[in-house]
């Protein structure tokens, strides 16, 4: 009853959630979404400088002057970094995938970004990734497949054999409750 009383006084008394052990369950993933992201953005980075190189060698064999960084204009210039909603984006992508599939993703991505043709064109593999990734989980068996399995496995009501049934051992779907369905998932 006054245990209350002992613990407001106490300073040795730590609540089980302001030990931090929460915070910690999730830094792997924190971790891998980070690097994820580093990466995405080295892409990035990586493709835009290809394309300002292949502009200023264009720019060389035509005997154009390239005035390309008197742009004052801060959406004109390329951006070399992901912007906060790309950054979400990708985010809220990786919070999908569970921690045994981060190789199969990062493999996968770095697949299908080897040519790429925009920017944009590099989320969208990524994203097209993830979803390849989710998409080849094993699926949770359905009711449907219970109920096929269970009848399956019993004997069936139309069976044809000159050996005598043993009582109980035929069953139909009809017989089968709820409970017992449960029972077998």
């Amino acid at each position: 009853m006054l245990k209350w009383l002992t613990d407001v006084t106490s300073t040795r008394v730590v609540d089980e959630k302001e030990d931090g052990r929460e915070d910690m369950e999730d830094n792997d993933d924190v971790m891998m979404i980070d690097l994820i992201l580093a990466e995405v953005e080295a892409k990035v980075a990586e493709f835009e400088t290809e394309q300002e190189l292949r502009k200023s060698q264009e720019c060389l064999q035509k005997r154009i002057p390239d005035y390309s960084w008197l742009i004052s204009d801060v959406s004109q210039k390329p951006k070399k970094y992901l912007t906060m909603t790309e950054r979400s984006r990708l985010t809220r992508a990786c919070q999908r995938i569970r921690a045994n599939e981060w190789s199969k993703l990062i493999n996968l991505w770095k697949a299908r970004s080897k040519t790429v043709s925009s920017r944009d064109h590099i989320f969208d593999c990524f994203i097209s990734s993830v979803h390849e990734v989710i998409l080849s989980r094993p699926r949770p068996p359905t009711v449907g497949d219970v109920v096929r399995k269970y009848i399956r496995s019993a004997s069936s009501v139309n069976a044809v054999s000159d050996s005598p049934r043993i009582n109980g051992s035929t069953r139909s779907l009809a017989q089968i409750s709820f409970r017992e369905l449960s029972d077998v998932v």
